[in-house]
């Protein structure tokens, strides 16, 4: 970031122009509305507010969410997936015991080591691939990772009875798991939030395609057409749908201009918490292998300089990120990086301040405020990037770069190689839809929101019938490096790349696409006045 801070100053401009959008719940006995204003910032910017408008309910009716409950939905979840669900009780996690490794064993297992002086080390990634090898060794190199004790600092939460339930100030997480997968499905303990923000509303920011490249990094590197020495997005501006011109000037400080702007309006308006759509990490996520236990964390520079050093200042500090993950979280054209530990951060890490809420693949959380609530549903659906195992750049699956590390397994998380990947990612979506029958079902909210990282014309043949069945009010997307909201008052017209597709598919479902948080190149060209929904977040 440049020391004199003249990348942002251009950025703080009054916004100029407004357009007013009213959403309204699927369910016609609900009156709740979500006002979606866009606001065109100068400078190449585009930033759009959301708030919930608080119409007062006659009564709300609750079904709890406690863990027993959670518990007994678990069970009966199984049995409408065939029995293949993680079903578990989430809060009585049993650790397993894994010895420390021997001097110069692979320590993937135990992410420990017995010999006096020696520590588990993990190899970076190599042309964009993990290397796949741990050992126990007593120093490390560039980009080798040392692995430590995870250890999350402590978070006040204070508890109260509101709304017939149990209300908690923060979302709080599970019992940390070991493995990646242990808690999908998890539903929450209820949240509440007390009075109100600006505008007499609760606000809500929610960015996607935000967490770009650290210095060094592939993509970032000397190796690399461009390099910088501060966190820059990766550049799409050269290949595929993508290509474009690039902004000098602009673009390499994309991540850190959103940012700017974010925190600017957070400070104003004091959100309640961030959505993040995934792809916090570009191109190739946490940079080491999955599958070492989640009780250890790499001593990675990754979370430290792209999130945390990147989003804090008043109205931030100490609010949760709630999210899920994204192809490029996975490896983007492997499914080999440390995916799992970004689920892990959820429960600290060095550098972590508390604010990450990513306990499973999939999982629940519901909120009441003081008139409305809302259920939300954080969903994977990385299913779309992983059909087969051909070699490609979008392809999670791609069996050729999985072939060029030492393993192919992210141990007990899974998948187990190439091979296995299409199928268990299929099989993720179908416990998913599953999960999906069982939980909107009981939902008794206001709001049904569904927060993932592909937008649901990846899943043309599947999310309407899914969102009409059941009434999803409002999708929360990314993946595509732009700006977007989509709802069904809007002038019938085409979807762009989807020959054919018109814009009302979804039905009475609206949904938005923030995917210009800067973590990677915008998908066109931004403009200097601001005219333009490429790069930006959603509020």
């Amino acid at each position: 970031m440049m020391a004199d801070g003249t990348h942002a100053e251009r950025h703080c401009l009054i916004p100029q122009d407004a357009r007013d959008i009213m959403v309204e719940p699927v369910s016609s006995r609900r009156t709740n509305r979500l006002a979606i204003v866009q606001i065109t910032v100068p400078a190449l910017m585009v930033g759009v507010l959301c708030g919930t408008l608080l119409y007062k309910q006659p009564q709300l009716s609750h079904l709890s969410q406690r863990p027993e409950t959670a518990k007994n939905a678990e069970a009966k979840l199984t049995q409408l997936v065939n029995n293949k669900s993680e079903a578990h009780d989430p809060w009585n996690v049993q650790l397993e015991v894994i010895p420390c490794s021997a001097a110069g064993e692979n320590c993937q297992n135990s992410a420990c080591c017995k010999a006096e002086g020696e520590k588990c080390i993990s190899g970076g990634n190599e042309g964009g691939v993990p290397k796949g090898y741990m050992a126990c060794k007593a120093g490390s190199s560039k980009f080798e990772l040392e692995w430590v004790k995870r250890t999350a600092p402590e978070e006040p939460i204070h508890v109260w009875k509101a709304h017939n339930t149990t209300c908690n100030s923060r979302f709080m997480a599970p019992p940390m798991p070991m493995y990646g997968t242990q808690h999908n499905g998890v539903n929450l303990p209820d949240t509440c939030f007390n009075g109100t923000g600006k505008w007499s509303m609760h606000h809500v920011f929610v960015i996607s395609d935000w967490g770009g490249i650290a210095p060094g990094y592939n993509g970032n590197s000397a190796t690399d057409k461009r390099s910088y020495d501060h966190v820059a997005p990766a550049d799409h501006t050269r290949f595929g749908g993508h290509t474009r011109e690039f902004k000098n000037g602009t673009d390499e400080w994309a991540q850190w201009r959103v940012a700017d702007q974010l925190k600017k309006y957070a400070k104003e308006f004091q959100p309640d918490y961030f959505l993040q759509a995934g792809d916090a990490f570009y191109w190739g996520g946490i940079e080491t292998h999955c599958g070492t236990p989640l009780t250890y964390a790499p001593v990675s520079p990754q979370t430290k300089a792209i999130f945390e050093d990147v989003y804090n200042g008043p109205g931030v500090d100490g609010k949760q990120w709630l999210g899920v993950l994204g192809n490029h979280d996975y490896g983007g054209w492997m499914y080999l990086s440390a995916w799992d530990q970004v689920i892990g951060y959820t429960w600290g890490g060095p550098g972590s301040t508390g604010r990450w809420m990513m306990p499973a693949q999939y999982w629940a959380a519901k909120v009441y405020y003081d008139d409305v609530s809302v259920d939300y549903y954080f969903m994977d659906t990385n299913v779309f990037d992983a059909e087969d195992t051909r070699p490609s750049g979008h392809n999670i699956c791609n069996a050729e770069k999985v072939g060029m590390s030492f393993s192919a397994s992210c141990g007990k998380s899974g998948p187990e190689s190439a091979q296995d990947c299409p199928n268990w990612f299929k099989d993720l979506w179908i416990k998913q839809k599953g999960w999906l029958d069982y939980q909107l079902p009981k939902s008794t909210a206001d709001w049904q929101i569904v927060v993932t990282h592909f937008p649901p014309t990846w899943g043309k043949d599947e999310w309407p019938q899914i969102a009409s069945k059941h009434g999803i009010d409002l999708m929360i997307t990314g993946h595509k490096h732009s700006q977007e909201v989509t709802t069904p008052d809007d002038e019938l017209k085409f979807v762009d790349g989807w020959g054919g597709l018109y814009n009302d598919f979804m039905g009475g479902t609206s949904w938005i696409v923030s995917g210009g948080g800067g973590g990677v190149t915008s998908q066109g060209h931004p403009e200097y006045d601001g005219n333009d929904d490429q790069y930006g977040f959603m509020h």
